[in-house]
């Protein structure tokens, strides 16, 4: 095409667009209309081609956009974990401060609840040794009653203070 000058160019379109020479063509007009036919379609094939490339790119763009999408996910799963795994650790130290607070109170009050417990298991003691007292063969009624009761006492006693002992070891 870039070979005709624009003389030619003219001469041939009106040519083509006269009424009278619809039917039969010049040889140069043809030659120029195979040309410019071959040259349209080679656009269109080029188009086709782009055509076909954004396609592909579109294509492309998308599943970056999944990939990307789904690394975003991952990225704030990750975080959110972190997250959960700090408060975790936060939460921990604070039970182990609360737990080394709550072993200082109880190694500062054990000795102080050792006394107590051996001043009220001298006192068990001694009631115990009063009750036995009692002559079971040569008292009345009433001091066997109250000799029975003062042991029985003795024993709801211990059990509570073992007991109480029981849940202080479970600590």
């Amino acid at each position: 095409m870039d070979e005709l000058s624009i003389a030619e160019k003219r001469r041939i379109s009106n040519e083509i667009l006269s009424s009278s020479n619809l039917l039969k063509l010049t040889d140069d007009t043809e030659k120029f209309l195979n040309r410019f036919d071959n040259s349209v379609n080679k656009i269109k094939d080029t188009f086709q081609e782009i055509n076909s490339a954004m396609k592909i790119t579109n294509d492309v763009i998308q599943n970056v956009s999944i990939i990307w999408q789904c690394t975003l996910d991952t990225v704030r799963a990750v975080k959110e974990i972190d997250l959960i795994m700090k408060q975790m650790d936060v939460n921990l130290e604070m039970y182990l401060k609360d737990s080394q607070i709550s072993l200082e109170k109880f190694k500062t009050n054990a000795p102080i609840l050792e006394k107590q417990l051996d001043n009220i298991s001298n006192r068990i003691d001694k009631i115990l040794d009063k009750a036995l007292a009692i002559d079971s063969k040569n008292c009345e009624l009433i001091d066997l009653e109250l000799r029975s009761k003062l042991i029985t006492q003795v024993r709801d006693w211990s059990d509570h203070l073992s007991s109480m002992m029981m849940k202080l070891m479970s600590l």
